[in-house]
């Protein structure tokens, strides 16, 4: 063979590409007749019933000696799988038609820049037939009708025009007597007005127990007090210097008298009397200018019912 044909062969048998802005040779991709058959596990399976499929040779190499990919396609799968530096390949696959029949399995060598056919291979499965075809959809090919919704009838008419308000008619005057007091409208209710309330020369405030107070807490609690006991009630609110007393009630026991510090607080070191009787009491601060405080205590045998809140009196 001359050198002119030799090269005009080659030629022949490679095919040009571009890679990285440089011309290379690429060699020709095998035929599907330089594929074989796929080795398969069974023939017969059930539905969702495993098998195994496998492929050897250098039919999914190329020239580099690179192996590529594997793509199965079936009905309701599709499944890819690398084929090793040997040619060999191994993948099993589980089948879920709609129903059972025989089914036809794709298998294509994925190369770079092309692709190879192994012969396909046929499945039977056991199962159910399939349900039959459902007709196509109204918005699929060859599909028909309306979108739900829409009338099968000519287009309605458009809804015709609300009327027109009926115009407003002009007021009637007012007519006034000619004499003495306008007559007053007898669906008018005159507004009344509320009386004043009661002023006096004390601060609207009332005090309230100072923070950390424990005992002003007590006074209110469900444990009731003993006769004797000795109390520390601390109360703000009142005017600084004021002198303020401490009575127990229902009889009235004075249990002193307090001064307010600079801030307005006045804390009173105090004891239930001895004679206290058992059942519900009072006690009250108050001074000059401020409103008096009331709490209500128990003493032992004495039941929550008869516990009074703080209220201004």
């Amino acid at each position: 063979m001359s050198p002119l044909f030799a090269r005009a062969a080659v030629a022949t048998a490679l095919a040009l590409g571009v890679a990285g802005g440089a011309l290379v040779l690429l060699a020709p991709a095998a035929s599907a007749a330089d594929l074989p058959a796929t080795v398969v596990s069974t023939s017969t399976v059930g539905m969702d019933e495993t098998f195994d499929v496998s492929g050897s040779g250098s039919g999914c190499i190329d020239t580099a000696g690179r192996p590529g990919n594997v793509d199965l396609r079936g009905p309701r799968f599709v499944l890819v799988t690398w084929v090793g530096e040997d040619g060999n390949w191994s993948t099993f696959v589980s089948m879920n038609p709609p129903g059972g029949g025989t089914y036809t399995i794709a298998v294509t060598c994925l190369l770079a820049g092309t692709s190879l056919s192994y012969p396909p291979i046929t499945m039977t499965v056991v199962g159910p037939p399939p349900p039959p075809p459902q007709p196509p959809n109204w918005w699929e090919p060859g599909g028909s009708g309306r979108p739900p919704g829409q009338p099968t009838g000519p287009p309605a008419k458009p809804p015709a025009a609300p009327a027109a308000p009926p115009a407003a008619q002009p007021a009637s005057p007012r007519t006034t007597a000619p004499t003495g007091s306008p007559a007053p409208d007898p669906t008018v209710t005159p507004p009344t007005t509320p009386p004043p309330a009661p002023t006096s020369g004390r601060s609207a405030v009332a005090p309230t127990p100072a923070a950390g107070c424990s005992d002003c807490e007590r006074l209110t609690g469900e444990e009731p007090l003993t006769a004797g006991e000795e109390l520390t009630l601390s109360y703000a609110g009142f005017q600084p210097g004021e002198q303020v007393t401490v009575v127990m009630r229902s009889t009235p026991v004075e249990l002193g008298t307090f001064t307010a510090d600079a801030s307005g607080t006045v804390t009173a070191n105090v004891t239930i009397p001895a004679s206290a009787e058992t059942g519900s009491h009072t006690l009250t601060l108050s001074g000059p200018v401020t409103r008096c405080c009331t709490s209500g205590c128990g003493l032992s045998g004495t039941t929550s019912q008869n516990r009074l809140p703080k209220a201004p009196v």
